[in-house]
């Protein structure tokens, strides 16, 4: 997952959880003022209807309240308040709606009642429905809005990043240290100082190596050249017994394998370093003949069969310097 991607993935969820915890709380919040003002409200009413029997000495008619209904239930003694919320059937709208109760002991004389004014709570309920659909919309879309501008913003501040990681993907020993480009970040910028001077001490390496393997390989293989020409002309010269001539062809031989060893390990660094990086195509059909005739007379000398099957032409894109390598030590190792 790209880093960008995973940056708006965490900046989402703590937005979600940010948002959701914060519309339940305003949720809450909002019930706990709506229910604190109702209660205001029944409160007021039960003052007016202690109000209206302690002039009058009488119960006011249910009728009394111009938004609420109030009912008076004789009590065989003073009655608990009791304020809560409760459903009610409604004849209007044939189906139950939401109030919130007030219940309270009134005396006339000797006689006590319960009286419960009830409020619809409908409009309260809208009124919040209404408001966290409102601010549900807004959340939405300020998040929206707020994702599309980290997204854009992101991506602009980690371009140089992406810039640097591109240049690292095309680095090659054989160019030297890679050259970034500037940048106003800080942290950017020392990256790209940090990788600079790694990549520069990474070509310099890699240069004194290559130096140093190429010396080091032509110095070994000259005198290993001398020791064997030396060689050869003790055992041409006639004058050794057949003693000592085995004894220097012994010499020869292990000459001989160590300048190959020499020669092999030069090739494989060459190959290791990329240094045979020409690719074309290579007839293999063509070379193998080729070689097949270089061969001919120690093929005739060891007495071996040969069998081609050559038939179908084969061309391949590699080296010709490393096909020519390949077959060669093919043939001769057979």
């Amino acid at each position: 997952m790209k880093l960008l991607t995973k940056t708006n993935l965490y900046y989402l969820t703590i937005l979600l959880i940010v948002f959701s915890v914060g519309g339940v709380l305003f949720y809450f919040s909002l019930l706990s003022v709506i229910n604190e003002n109702t209660n205001e409200r029944l409160q007021q009413e039960r003052s007016r209807v202690c109000e209206f029997i302690k002039n009058k000495g009488m119960l006011p008619p249910t009728s009394f309240m111009l938004a609420d209904s109030v009912t008076f239930i004789p009590s065989m003694g003073k009655a608990h308040e009791q304020m809560k919320d409760t459903m009610l059937m409604d004849n209007f709208e044939g189906e139950l709606l939401p109030y919130r109760m007030f219940m309270f002991p009134v005396s006339i004389g000797n006689d006590h009642y319960r009286a419960i004014i009830f409020k619809p709570t409908i409009e309260s309920e809208d009124l919040v429905e209404g408001i966290l659909w409102a601010i549900g919309w807004i959340l939405s879309i300020l998040l929206a809005m707020l994702l599309l501008f980290n997204y854009f913003f992101m991506r602009n501040a980690w371009a140089p990043f992406y810039s640097t990681l591109e240049r690292l993907r095309s680095f090659e020993l054989s160019k030297g240290p890679v050259q970034f480009e500037r940048s106003t970040t800080k942290e950017f910028e020392e990256l790209n100082t940090v990788l600079k001077q790694m990549t520069s001490k990474i070509a310099d390496d890699y240069r004194n190596m290559k130096e140093f393997t190429e010396n080091a390989s032509h110095e070994t293989q000259t005198p290993l050249t001398i020791i064997r020409s030396r060689l050869e002309l003790l055992i041409q010269s006639g004058k050794l017994d057949e003693a000592q001539i085995k004894e220097i062809q012994v010499v020869y031989e292990s000459a001989t394998r160590l300048s190959k060893l020499n020669q092999a390990l030069l090739l494989l660094t060459k190959i290791e370093n990329n240094q045979f990086g020409e690719i074309q195509p290579v007839n293999l059909k063509e070379l193998i003949e080729k070689k097949l005739t270089l061969f001919d007379d120690l093929i005739l000398h060891k007495e071996i069969r040969v069998k081609k099957a050559l038939q179908t032409e084969l061309t391949v894109l590699m080296s010709p310097i490393l096909a020519d390598v390949l077959i060669n030590n093919l043939l001769s190792n057979a």
